[in-house]
């Protein structure tokens, strides 16, 4: 907490944890992988994790490097990747970050895709280039050392049983019916958007 008073005395304004913690690791990216060391050197804690759709955009040498710190401090890396229909993503990740700025209107979430569709941004292209990812993951741990499934049959016992097992922990029996940021609404997206979206796929 003290370095967390000491960064916003020098920068002049309140970031929070989070923001100031990243800044903090692309400054110096040891403090990366310190970070969850440091976690797991914690009672009772013997699995960590990171996860963002971002990573599906590294490169098979940030995988490796990624690989080869982690293990230089003794943690062993268990890549979980799950694929979901492109179009389902797009949409999905849009909704959300409308529902974080209190825009909950149908009106507003065609007229964002809208807008999205005509800008054919290439990170979203990327993300969801499955081959890519599959293989860069592929050269760096090698295929038989992931976690491959898909976000469609993420929540059933089967998948959930066979990630558990994956990650070396015990099986629970799952609360499936307890949903998290949920984003689905009853919006009904125009065709011509769809077909936009798929032509990035």
């Amino acid at each position: 907490m003290q370095k967390l008073v000491r960064y916003r005395q020098q920068q002049g304004s309140w970031l929070k944890p989070r923001t100031w913690r990243r800044k903090r690791f692309f400054k110096d990216t040891g403090r990366y992988y310190d970070y969850f060391y440091n976690l797991l050197r914690q009672p009772h804690i013997n699995l960590t994790g990171d996860i963002t759709p971002s990573y599906s955009c590294l490169s098979a040498n940030t995988l490796m490097t990624i690989k080869r710190e982690f293990t230089q401090r003794g943690i062993p890396v268990r890549p979980v990747f799950l694929m979901r229909d492109p179009i389902e993503q797009v949409i999905s990740s849009q909704r959300m970050k409308l529902r974080k700025r209190g825009q909950k209107d149908p009106s507003q979430e065609i007229e964002a895709l809208r807008s999205l569709v005509n800008k054919l941004p290439k990170r979203v292209s990327i993300r969801s280039n499955y081959a890519q990812t599959l293989g860069a993951l592929d050269e760096a741990f090698g295929h038989e050392n992931c976690f491959i499934s898909f976000y469609e049959t993420l929540f059933t016992q089967k998948t959930y049983a066979n990630l558990c097992k994956f990650l070396d922990i015990n099986y629970k029996e799952p609360r499936l019916g307890q949903k998290i940021n949920v984003s689905a609404t009853n919006t009904l997206i125009p065709e011509d958007i769809i077909e936009q979206l798929g032509l990035w796929q």
